[in-house]
């Protein structure tokens, strides 16, 4: 940047001179003087001092004062590791890009109205237009590049940790930063400019409607992935249930997109549903049940055999009572709840301790094993219970029993 500034100061210098002799009789020699006394006498020129002199500080001197004040304040984290590292260098190109278009623009509101035809107000407006607009870009400029390293660093440790969803979170954030920072600069930019904002705004307005109409969808799946991304509802890998027009959706989230989430059923088939779904339907995360599985069954036992429902009762409060699975905090009911002409139900339900829907179905499993045996042979189901919370596995015939559930099984 100095090298052509001083070409370019050069370059003027000299046309300045060869201009002055062709329209004077002074020869070249004195007319490079006058045009010397009269640039050093200017305050163009002593801006020009400033601004190189700045530029000669951020290029050469600014890094080893940072790094000497790093080693002054005794900081244990090495100077090229530092985060004040990463952000002066984010800082330099652009600093000096801008201080490169002041000294342009310095250059041209002193030389233009000079060697053509134009007011010195016109050139004096285009110039302050550019340095503000450029000033614009600068800080734009830093702000993204500091923003998509954050975001990048920690998506990195998110993926690095194997947390995809937190990965997804982070690029979200980086694409949401990127988005903010062109509309706030496109902005700021008009406004460097000397346009009204709510014209132009106005004016985009009417192609934007269109736009938007036309893509009313896209931009709501769009919007709903950002939402789901950040609220996370549900993570990759967790099993995950809605009804959508009626449609039992049940299955594992394979991915969370930008536009659409990924289910595979347990029938191994795979549902790409768009996310504007997600926001009209309710969604039960099943996985975030927090080990805490709800049994609730009604058992019913013929009319004939009603003198052995407090019997059948008994024994099934033992067994919810005593089984260490069985969560104590949470209800344990265990009730006749209803007489009708056919039969009498007995209404069950407490909740059960399990690392996933596997070891639920096999606690499952065991209740109503141990609910048939009461209810075909209750004079043999306190010997089947004590077995059954010792947890030895033994084999149950229940063929002969008159049960209809079953006909065997093993606990």
């Amino acid at each position: 940047y100095v090298l052509i500034f001083a070409l370019l100061f050069l370059g003027g210098l000299i046309f300045a001179s060869m201009s002055l002799q062709l329209t004077s009789d002074m020869g070249f020699r004195d007319a490079l003087t006058k045009v010397v006394r009269r640039i050093f006498r200017s305050i163009a020129f002593r801006q020009l001092v400033v601004i190189t002199a700045c530029m000669f500080l951020v290029r050469f001197a600014l890094n080893n004062v940072l790094r000497f004040l790093a080693k002054w304040s005794s900081s244990p984290v090495q100077w090229d590791k530092s985060k004040m590292y990463y952000v002066m260098k984010e800082v330099y190109s652009p600093l000096e890009l801008l201080l490169f278009i002041a000294g342009c623009c310095t250059i041209a509101d002193s030389f233009v109205p000079q060697l053509i035809n134009v007011p010195k107000a016109t050139v004096t407006h285009v110039v302050r237009a550019v340095l503000s607009m450029s000033f614009v870009l600068g800080a734009a400029l830093v702000v993204y590049n500091l923003k998509s390293r954050f975001c990048k660093e920690q998506a990195w440790q998110c993926e690095m940790q194997g947390d995809v969803t937190s990965q997804r979170r982070w690029e979200a954030y980086d694409k949401l930063g990127t988005f903010a920072i062109y509309a706030v600069g496109t902005v700021l930019v008009i406004q460097a400019l000397g346009l009204e904002v709510r014209s132009v705004l106005a004016i985009g307005g009417i192609g934007g409607l269109a736009i938007g109409l036309a893509g009313r969808e896209i931009c709501e799946n769009l919007l709903n992935g950002f939402l789901l991304m950040m609220t996370m509802p549900f993570e990759v890998g967790e099993e995950i249930l809605f009804r959508p027009n009626g449609q039992v959706v049940e299955g594992i989230v394979v991915d969370v997109g930008w536009y659409r989430t990924l289910i595979r059923s347990f029938e191994r088939e795979m549902y790409v549903i768009p996310n504007a779904v997600f926001s009209k339907n309710t969604v039960l995360n099943v996985t975030r049940k927090n080990r805490e599985w709800r049994l609730y069954e009604m058992l019913c036992v013929r009319v004939q055999d009603v003198h052995k429902v407090n019997a059948i009762i008994q024994d099934i409060r033992r067994i919810v009572r005593n089984d260490s699975r069985i969560i104590n905090k949470l209800h344990r009911r265990v009730f006749l709840d209803k007489i009708s002409l056919d039969d009498v139900k007995i209404y069950i339900s407490f909740y059960c301790e399990a690392s996933n829907r596997d070891a639920f179905m096999a606690i499952k499993q065991v209740s109503y094993i141990i609910s048939c045996w009461c209810l075909v042979a209750p004079d043999t189901c306190a010997e089947l219970v004590d077995v059954c919370l010792d947890l030895r596995v033994i084999h149950v015939p229940l063929t002969g029993f008159g049960c209809k559930c079953c006909t065997s099984a093993t606990l």
